[in-house]
């Protein structure tokens, strides 16, 4: 019994020991006593792994990541950001901040972007000899969109509020705004991603029209509608209630603050995972019909090539994969977050830039055809011949102007596979029956 009074005492004095000494005003508490108080449930793990609370102890680089993985798993993410916050501002760490290098990646990266896009669209709705929008046409418009208010967030929202700088460094209001604009800014990058991916796939649909393709291809199409709104709803309300997630950094020592989060660590390694999976089965349907057709292998190589140009993002998306590590387990998120709204950056602009890759080789063509191949040898152009072994054909891929080339004697001499050979199932025939032209697809 004396045991348990002396060891009940000793802790209660250890607490009162460790609140002192984290009791002088802070950036986070701006001299409110109440909110320079540690939380309680972070006591012990300071006691387990400092015997006495002096700089000497506490502001050891090994310690205050072994206090930090114990607050992590004892209390939660509020309470461990509150308590990195005051042991880091005791131990006079020095603030980082490297804020200024994200805003200048996306004020880099956007004018590009929004320049091939925008010639994509002009050639499109201008120089084709069918004057309209695709389906991946108005997916590409609304991800510009989407994306350009997503800029807006991450210049004026996070990186406005802290992101980028240590959590030490913030006020309690900058930080709780930047867990609003962040919160915001994770559905954005959902309903870009997935609008990406809707383009590529729409795409193909514009250029295959064998049954099975086609099939795999509008199930690709519901598998990312579908994913798209599992992992939205899934942010929406990985607080309950939701405004629990940003309103308990303002009252992480408040026992009777109410609120549920999940660990949503597991469902952003699922999400990352996912989309390096959904990247790479958008190459391999393309390339999958290579074989099918019937081309010399430089032609074969260079419509290969053309149906690559969705690497890029496939590359970023596996560097953005590896920065998922702290994407909710830290207790320093305005830095710890930097690596993966960095590589989330690059992926969406890649992402919209390989988009127009194709269209961008057409306009090429059409200014410099001695440059970049005259339009009749671009090995594309043998694609709306080449039939799908399901239904005989396959959809055209270039405009209707450039699928016709002059079969003049020379070319019949010189190339003499440029010749319809119909009804043989592996060539294509243009007649007004064919059930899936369509010369739109770039």
């Amino acid at each position: 019994m004396t045991a348990v009074l002396v060891n009940n005492a000793s802790s209660v004095v250890t607490a009162c020991f460790a609140t002192s000494w984290l009791a002088s005003p802070t950036p986070y508490g701006r001299g409110e006593n109440s909110e320079t108080e540690l939380p309680y449930c972070a006591v012990p793990c300071l006691q387990e792994h400092c015997a006495t609370f002096d700089n000497g102890c506490l502001c050891v680089v090994n310690t205050k990541k072994m206090i930090d993985r114990c607050v992590l798993g004892a209390c939660g993410m509020p309470e461990a950001i509150f308590t990195r916050n005051l042991t880091e501002t005791k131990c006079q760490t020095p603030v980082r901040n490297k804020a200024a290098k994200l805003n200048m990646l996306s004020i880099a990266m956007t004018p590009v972007t929004i320049i091939v896009v925008s010639l994509r669209l002009v050639y499109k709705q201008f120089f084709r000899v069918r004057k309209h929008f695709n389906t991946e046409e108005w997916t590409l418009m609304a991800a510009i969109a989407t994306g350009l208010v997503s800029m807006a967030l991450s210049i004026f929202g996070i990186t406005g509020h802290g992101f980028g700088t240590d959590v030490w460094g913030l006020d309690r209001p900058t930080l709780v705004a930047f867990r609003r604009y962040f919160y915001v800014i994770q559905i954005f990058y959902v309903v870009l991603m997935t609008l990406l991916k809707l383009t590529f796939t729409f795409f193909y649909l514009n250029i295959f029209s064998g049954r099975g393709i086609r099939a795999l291809l509008w199930s690709t199409v519901a598998f990312h509608v579908a994913l798209a709104l599992a992992f939205s709803i899934g942010i929406v309300f990985q607080c309950l209630p939701i405004p629990s997630q940003w309103e308990k950094l303002s009252h992480a020592h408040d026992a009777t603050m109410t609120g549920y989060c999940a660990n949503t660590n597991a469902a952003g390694w699922v999400n990352s995972a996912l989309s390096v999976l959904s990247d790479i089965w958008l190459l391999s349907i393309p390339l999958s019909q290579l074989h099918k057709l019937h081309l010399y292998w430089k032609k074969r190589l260079g419509a290969g090539f053309m149906f690559m140009t969705g690497f890029g993002v496939a590359v970023i998306s596996c560097l953005r994969l590896a920065s998922v590590g702290n994407y909710t387990s830290t207790s320093n998120p305005t830095w710890d977050q930097w690596d993966i709204m960095w590589w989330s950056t690059v992926e969406i602009q890649v992402g919209l830039i390989c988009t127009c890759l194709p269209s961008m080789r057409l306009i090429l063509i059409r200014l410099w055809p001695r440059a970049f191949g005259s339009e009749s040898s671009n090995p594309l152009i043998s694609l709306n011949r080449v039939s799908s072994l399901e239904t005989h054909h396959t959809r055209l891929f270039e405009d209707d102007e450039l699928t016709q080339p002059n079969l003049t004697a020379t070319t019949l001499a010189t190339h003499p596979e440029a010749v319809p050979k119909c009804p043989e199932p592996v060539f294509y025939c243009r007649s007004e029956k064919s059930t899936g032209g369509s010369a739109d697809a770039v």
